[in-house]
């Protein structure tokens, strides 16, 4: 009789521990992050933003055509406005809904920024379950000055993924960003303000290499006043990251370093 009842209580506990388990992993796959915050716009509202983010590029290029360093930032809200504005953005290349009809496709909504000591978060919502995608993202310079992202940490909600899931799943956005390039790249009249989307192509570009990994020289040349200047460092604080920019000097075609800029020529 004893021995029944051990068994029985065994099994009770063991059960329940399985079912403690289960609700505990349940509560941290749909745990919404509480810096996730996806900016829903629409009409008016994301024509203001498309015009925000125009007048925010063209302060980088304000800045890049004075010839001295300069920092130039943006904000976690801003960022998710920007998002919010995508589809009015697209419109500029005359393919107006793009982005939602590309995000929908892929499963995804809701593109969400966040912004902590030395990590950039990039966030999106599972469609089919309502679940919260999180990756952090690393600016890491090495001593020569080239940069590279590194995705430090991902999520389905609080609960982290392994690295090797990590890598499929970066690999997996990277390709969709890829192809979605290489439809800007082909489009030369439309404009971002006074730059030209398909203009644009070559830092993004440069931005997905970094997350492959590889090593890219920072350096932008400003398509409007052809401007050459390198991001030195990129500082991310609570909402906020900081680009760090100094002016590069033209060099003889003797002296040109080998290594390729991130943008432009």
């Amino acid at each position: 009789m004893r021995v029944r009842r051990a068994i029985l209580w065994v099994g009770v506990v063991v059960a329940g521990a399985v079912l403690l388990t289960a609700l505990v992993l349940w509560l941290m796959v749909y745990h919404v992050p509480s810096a996730y915050r996806p900016a829903v716009l629409a009409g008016p509202k994301q024509e203001e933003g498309m015009r925000k983010l125009v007048n925010h590029i063209s302060l980088f290029g304000t800045l890049a055509g004075r010839g001295r360093p300069f920092t130039w930032s943006i904000t976690a809200e801003q960022a998710n406005e920007y998002l919010g504005s995508m589809d009015a953005i697209a419109a500029l290349a005359d393919r107006p809904g793009a982005v939602s009809a590309a995000l929908e496709r892929a499963g995804l909504a809701g593109p969400a920024v966040a912004m902590r000591e030395g990590i950039l978060t990039v966030m999106v919502r599972s469609r089919r379950r309502g679940v919260v995608l999180s990756v952090d993202l690393a600016f890491d310079f090495d001593a020569a000055g080239d940069l590279a992202i590194r995705a430090v940490a991902a999520r389905v909600g609080a609960l982290p993924l392994s690295e090797e899931t990590l890598a499929g799943r970066v690999g997996q956005v990277r390709r969709r960003l890829g192809r979605l390039l290489e439809q800007a790249r082909k489009d030369r009249g439309a404009r971002l303000g006074p730059v030209r989307l398909g203009e644009l192509t070559g830092l993004l570009g440069a931005l997905m290499k970094m997350i492959d990994g590889q090593r890219v020289r920072p350096e932008i040349v400003w398509p409007i006043c052809k401007h050459r200047v390198r991001i030195r460092r990129v500082e991310i604080t609570e909402g906020r990251l900081t680009l760090h920019v100094v002016p590069v000097e033209r060099r003889g075609a003797g002296a040109t370093s080998a290594r390729r800029p991130a943008g432009g020529g």
